[in-house]
This record gives C-alpha cells, structure tokens and sequence, in this order.
C-alpha cells in the first residue's frame, strides 16, 4: 500500500513507511542528534554540468548522503554502546539539498521546476524579503547576495572531525571547478547543566516539535499532543515518477542575535514591572523575581518552564532535567482554577505563544492550526567566551557574531514557513483572541523600516485587565536576518538518476 501522509502517527515499524526510509534523505522526520554541523552554500559552474550530475550520482550511491534508514541504524547503534559501555562509533551525517536554481543548473528545464507547486521555493527566498520584511539582500552576508544552487550539510559528534571533512569535501567541490562555495558555516550546540539545548539568549530550545511516530505504550498527553501526520514535512519526490520517492522543502536562515541588548532590554523590562522590589527579598530572591520579564517575553523561563503555567522558574513536582522538556499544556488549561485565554500568565506577544499557538489563535480551528507548525533542525553558531549556561555579566555578552543556523522542513513553505513568519511573528494583530493589538514577536518578529514596536505586559501575575497593563516599547530587532533561501531535499532515488 502507498504511505499515508495523512495519518496522524504511525509506528516506526509501519511497513510502508520502511519501505521510504531507503530514499528518504535522513534529518526530515527525526533530527540528525549531532552536536557539530557544518554547512556549504555551493554555486555549481553550469559548463560542467555533466561532471556535477555524475559527481553527485556517485554521492548517492556510495551512500554519502545519509537516508532516513542509515540514520535509524546509526542511532540505534549509538544507543546500542551506549547501554553496554562500549566505546561509540562516531558517524557522520550528510544531507544534500538543492534550490531551483540548482535544478536549472543541472540541466532541469523551466516545465521541470514548475512540477514544484511551491512557489517560494521555485522564486527563491529573495523574492520574498519584502513580504518577510527581512533586511534589503544588499545588507546579507556577501555569499548569500549571490544565488546558491546546493547546500551541503554535514553533522558529527567530533568538532574537530567534523572541520577536517570540511576542509577535505570543500577540496573536492573546487576540484575540476565543479562548484564555488559562496557561504561556510559551522554549527555548535549549546546546552545548561542538566543537557537541554540552549539558543544564544539563554533559554532552552527546541522542546516543541511535532512527532511523527507513536509509542507503545503510548504516551499519555493530557493537554497538547505533538503527533502529527507525515504529511507535515513529506511531499512526493515532483522529479521521480515512482510515486515511492519522498522529499521535504527546507528553509535555511542565518540569524544573527544581539545577546548583550537583548538581556539588557530584559532588566529594563523587569524594572518597568517593579519586579524584584518587594522588602526584605534577598539577593537571589530578586533575581529570581526578575526572571519573569525574560520569560514574560519568550513564553518559558531559562530552565524552560512555560510562564503559563508557573510565575516562578521551580517546581516541586519536578525534576530539574523534566522542566526543559514541558510540552504537555495548552493556554486553555487552568492554573489554579484560571485559564491563560486572555494573556495574563504568558502574554500573546510570548515568543512561543506567537508562533504556536496551541489552538487558541482565534483566527481557524486547532487542527488547521497545527498546519503551520514545521520540523525545526536549526542549531546555534558563533563561539563564546562564556556560555550561556555560566550565566555571563551583560558586559561578557557578545552583541554580534553569534546565533541560531535555523532550518525547518516543511511540505509548504507558503503554509508553514512563510505562514509563521508573516502571519503569526510579523503581524501585530495576531492573535486574534487578544481583543487589543498584540505586537510582534519580541524575538524573531519583523517590521519595516521606521516601524515602532510597543508591547504590553502585565504589572501582577495572572491578571490581564486593562489597569494592569505597563507599555514597553523596545523589544524588538535583537535578532537580524544575514542570509538564507529555499531548497528542496531531493530522494536518493532522484539524484542515483542523474
């Protein structure tokens, strides 16, 4: 039988989703789990084309691009080891993805490419930086003013490892000429002391993330479940004609973060709340009670606990390495008797709250809502000094040179992708539950230039009324788009055939 992309969780074991995972590029469904990437925007020279094709043929078929199968061995493998104590056979990961224009420069004709229904894809992520109210692409990073035609992804457990085959592939593509590489980027994951991921601001990253295989047992979700159907990321292969060939549209964006201003912006917010102000707290009390503007504006404290469920970053029911992995709530539910639909436990503006909304946008019904979410793989970049997790001074932290390598796989980037970004991050007015203007998302929203940005937030917890709003306007441009675009993750099947 044909896979159903429509089902809502299958099991690993589903024999028709097996029988994909051979020609399925590895990374879509299930994260790579590699704590080092690297990354090549490659422009090929279309006058040796027929070198590239048989060059990356040959990838395929000596099985240097990582199917959804070999990563499942090698995870399986690693977890093997790891439970017996064995010394861990490092593997690379290596994951291959192609713009249209790559296509072209393949030798694909215009009738080829326009088999891609997705138009941002088939336009290029520049066409859409007025829509997206990115920076002008004059302002990008210099290889990305440029149009790339292939990403080259690898991923490895070894820093070092993972440099050197860096330097060796980067040999091969500029050998013959087959291809210049127009952009480098090194990947590094950040993690807190009980091994949750951290992005550059300090919080954990990641926790929210559909899932696309059930448990069995299965897992018992009281409030949010994150299973979702195959059909979130997968999309039949337009150039293989099998109808047994799957890939997934891939967004790349290059986000630079202002660390220094934007924690800096988070002191002057707890000020404005007077939090912290109350007599007699001790030292670590009062930055404790400071915590909350930070977490007002991302939607979870820097453990990762949701500000919707909890004013404080601790729980007594909890365990401190439980906490970065809550994902089991909605602004429905009730605390203490009292639901967060009107915003007065995690405002609207929340960072996770604008870009998950967890069926209460107010704009379409859950289940249409839950169709905007992608499959995020991002990883943060750039070196410090000191981590977030040794909770440097504001005068240690970096205020250029550092942030997030996002990625995100999707099956529509206009439905996903671009969805997020405009609708949701970008648009004041979202969510359509909050009676009022919302403003945008305080950490990756976007407005035109001149534009202001004012948020509210609430003086006392839990209390959303009129008279208990503070205006603060600043929060916003701490997180600046240096580059990116739209590819596609082709099956093994399509490049085998080149």
């Amino acid at each position: 039988m044909p896979l159903d992309l429509t089902k809502n969780g299958i099991s690993q074991a589903d024999p028709d989703y097996v029988a994909i995972t051979g020609d399925l590029q590895g990374n879509i469904v299930t994260s790579h789990g590699r704590n080092f990437t690297g990354q090549l925007l490659v422009q090929f020279d279309p006058d040796k084309r027929t070198l590239i094709r048989a060059f990356l043929k040959k990838l395929a078929q000596s099985g240097r691009i990582t199917s959804a199968k070999q990563q499942k061995a090698d995870a399986d493998l690693f977890k093997q080891q790891t439970k017996a104590g064995k010394t861990i056979t490092q593997k690379f990961f290596r994951g291959l993805y192609l713009t249209a224009t790559g296509y072209k420069a393949l030798g694909f004709a215009d009738e080829d490419i326009e088999k891609f229904t997705d138009e941002p894809f088939r336009n290029g992520m520049k066409a859409s930086q007025g829509a997206l109210h990115d920076p002008l692409v004059t302002a990008w990073e210099g290889g990305y003013r440029s149009n790339g035609d292939a990403l080259f992804l690898f991923a490895h457990s070894n820093e070092a490892t993972l440099k050197a085959k860096m330097v060796e592939f980067s040999g091969v593509l500029r050998d013959e000429g087959k291809a210049k590489i127009l952009a480098a980027e090194f990947g590094k994951g950040f993690t807190n002391a009980v091994g949750d991921h951290l992005e550059h601001f300090g919080y954990v990253d990641g926790i929210s993330q559909p899932d696309f295989f059930t448990q069995s047992p299965p897992l018992l979700h009281k409030h949010w479940d994150p299973i979702a159907p195959l059909g979130l990321v997968l999309v039949p292969d337009p150039l293989v004609s099998s109808g047994k060939s799957f890939g997934s549209y891939y967004v790349f964006r290059k986000l630079e973060q202002n660390v220094q201003g934007f924690k800096q912006m988070e002191k002057e917010l707890a000020t404005a709340l007077q939090l912290g102000t109350s007599p007699g707290l001790t030292d670590k009390q009062r930055e404790d009670e400071q915590e909350l503007a930070g977490a007002l504006v991302v939607g979870r404290f820097e453990n990762g606990m949701p500000v919707t469920m909890s004013k404080t970053a601790g729980s007594v029911s909890l365990k401190d390495n439980e906490i970065g992995k809550i994902n089991d709530f909605t602004y429905g539910q009730t605390v203490n008797g009292v639901d967060d639909l009107s915003g007065g436990r995690c405002p609207f503006q929340g960072h996770i709250r604008k870009t998950n909304p967890r069926g209460t946008g107010g704009a379409e019904s859950p289940a249409n809502e839950r169709g905007h979410l992608m499959a995020r793989r991002g990883i943060t970049y750039g070196e410090r000094l000191i981590e977030p997790k040794d909770e440097p001074e504001i005068e240690e932290m970096p205020t250029e040179g550092v942030g997030l390598l996002f990625a995100s796989f999707q099956s529509d980037i206009v439905n996903q992708f671009e969805f997020t970004q405009r609708n949701w991050a970008n648009f004041d007015r979202f969510p359509f539950s909050n009676p009022g203007t919302t403003g945008i998302d305080p950490v990756i929203g976007q407005v035109p230039p001149g534009a202001t940005i004012t948020h509210k937030f609430s003086k006392i917890y839990n209390n959303s009324s009129a008279g208990n709003q503070v205006s603060f306007g600043g929060f916003g441009n701490f997180v600046t788009m240096k580059g990116g675009e739209y590819f596609f993750a082709p099956s093994l099947t399509f490049f085998k055939g080149l």
